[in-house]
């Protein structure tokens, strides 16, 4: 499911374009959450839910207009950029089916230092940050909807759902990431990056590009971010962050 909104609607011809050009195999479902548009984009369902309210209430409309146990989230703005591995994603969906877990993240974002090797898992402990997110992040339906918070925005289920579902098992990926994208769009602009990708593929929008200043700004904060996973073992940065909070 590509997580959007009628707002972003330029965004879904390049991220459909590139999810079948690198995964043509894929057996799944496809969805885009919209909220007065409908019908449909190629191979992908549009899935209306009305009025935007907030990130989460769109989503918990959107997942309760599907039949599926299991749903994949994606994002508008995060188009692939290498080939899925059909074979590889199915056996990891598999693993987690068998174990009951509750959501598994795809990429090996965030880090964490501590927990044993479950399968090429690692456990994401309560209060990680981001042990719960709408990137490349399979879950159980139903242990999503009780995780989401109808007012909450994608930034406040990141840093809040993670102290919820304590009994969830929530798994990041620890040998091969299934898969690659390209971070096109930072607070409504494109980035540089994603200016040359769309230029590629000619794909039309209206939307500004990060200047150079603001896009070494959010650099800089990706990699201050990178280093403090690196550096401070999960048990810290909790402690950290609920010192900030």
């Amino acid at each position: 499911m590509c997580i959007s909104c009628d707002k972003y609607e330029d965004t879904w011809p390049i991220f459909v374009s590139l999810f079948n050009r690198y995964w043509p195999d894929c057996s799944y479902s496809k969805y885009i959450l919209a909220n007065e548009q409908s019908g449909t984009i190629s191979n992908f369902n549009i899935l209306s839910v009305g009025q935007d309210i907030s990130w989460s209430s769109n989503l918990i409309e959107c997942l309760n207009q599907i039949e599926e146990e299991y749903v994949l989230l994606c994002l508008d703005d995060l188009p692939l950029m290498a080939p899925v591995d059909s074979r590889y994603f199915k056996s990891r969906f598999e693993l987690m089916k068998k174990n009951s877990w509750d959501n598994m993240k795809l990429i090996q974002k965030p880090v964490s230092l501590i927990g044993r090797l479950i399968s090429g898992f690692t456990e994401m402990a309560v209060g990680d940050r981001y042990r719960f997110t709408a990137v490349y992040s399979l879950y159980k339906k139903e242990s999503l909807l009780s995780l989401l918070v109808r007012s909450e925005s994608a930034w406040d289920f990141e840093k809040n759902a993670t102290n919820r579902g304590k009994e969830f098992k929530s798994m990041v990926i620890r040998s091969k990431d299934v898969f690659t994208f390209n971070h096109t769009i930072i607070r409504g602009k494109l980035t540089r990056k994603g200016k040359a990708l769309y230029n590629k593929e000619s794909v039309q929008t209206d939307r500004g590009v990060l200047d150079y200043k603001q896009e070494l700004w959010y650099s800089l904060k990706k990699l201050r971010l990178g280093l403090f996973q690196v550096l401070f073992s999960s048990r810290l940065r909790r402690r950290i962050y609920s010192l900030k909070n």
